[in-house]
């Protein structure tokens, strides 16, 4: 049977359906090894799951018209992935929680890259607009630009939070999850994790609770978590697409600044496209072919 992403979406939506159940039920998630610290908290986590679960089953019935919904909640997913993660490995929720983090991870993935491919609208509208010649050409660039984005802010954005969050866990500095979140949230928006990593160390040093050696430590690794996105930025960001990488860049980031998270992979798109029309028309120029 092939894969498709209507079929992904509708499983994925009876797993949210499932594990919400489960976390009505204390016996159940304790069998598995969930440790939750009220059951007040589990109700309200399964009843959010359940209502997601109803949102991606009807979006699946119709997922060309319904596709944002999908869309956006895969950013719900990096989200309970930073949480989960962080808290299955050094916190006291259970290791169970890594393996559902983890899951969240892939299935926000899979949604992002997968539902472009899935649907095909853009190849249609390119093919209609710019002739078969260059239509599939401009697809490519658009799918590569989008993975691009995703890779480049959000996942970077991801992996420094989660990075973050790991240093603060193993330095003891309450409301570690929160902060790593707030990570998560510039670094999608842009601006430097070292605002949030600096306050942190001054905690470190003014509290009195740690002795020089690991207060040190713990101010080096924050100092390269807060730095690790202006490593991993120019890695990732220009990877796999016929266009530089400020220029990506400055697409993601106007569109940003106009449209939001979703205007971030538009003016991404939109910047690289006009980058490789306009290369083509100089290329094209007929004074230079003449000489």
């Amino acid at each position: 049977m092939p894969f498709t992403m209507t079929k992904f979406v509708f499983l994925t939506g009876v797993y949210n359906g499932v594990l919400g159940l489960t976390l009505m039920f204390p016996p159940v998630y304790r069998a598995l090894g969930l440790n939750i610290p009220a059951p007040l908290w589990g109700w309200l986590v399964g009843a959010f799951l359940a209502y997601t679960s109803a949102v991606l089953i009807l979006a699946s019935r119709s997922l060309g018209r319904r596709a944002s919904l999908v869309y956006w909640e895969s950013f719900l997913r990096y989200a309970g992935a930073l949480l989960l993660i962080p808290a299955g490995l050094f916190g006291d929720l259970g290791l169970i929680a890594v393996p559902l983090g983890l899951a969240d991870l892939a299935i926000g993935l899979v949604y992002m890259i997968g539902l472009p491919k899935e649907l095909g609208v853009a190849h249609q509208v390119l093919l209609r607009i710019v002739g078969t010649a260059r239509g599939g050409e401009f697809t490519a660039l658009s799918t590569a630009t989008i993975r691009a984005v995703a890779q480049g802010i959000i996942g970077v954005a991801l992996i420094q939070a989660i990075i973050v969050g790991l240093i603060l866990i193993i330095a003891g500095i309450p409301l570690a999850g929160v902060v790593s979140l707030i990570v998560l949230v510039l670094g999608i928006a842009q601006v430097p994790a070292i605002i949030v990593t600096l306050p942190a160390i001054g905690y470190i040093w003014s509290s009195g609770n740690y002795a020089t050696v690991p207060a040190i430590s713990y101010t080096v690794l924050l100092l390269i978590g807060g730095m690790a996105d202006n490593v991993l930025k120019p890695l990732m960001l220009g990877r796999g697409v016929d266009a530089p990488m400020p220029v990506i860049l400055l697409g993601a980031l106007g569109g940003m600044a106009t449209s939001g998270i979703l205007g971030m992979f538009v003016g991404a798109t939109l910047l690289a496209l006009g980058y490789q029309i306009f290369m083509q028309w100089v290329a094209a120029n007929p004074d230079v072919q003449q000489k």
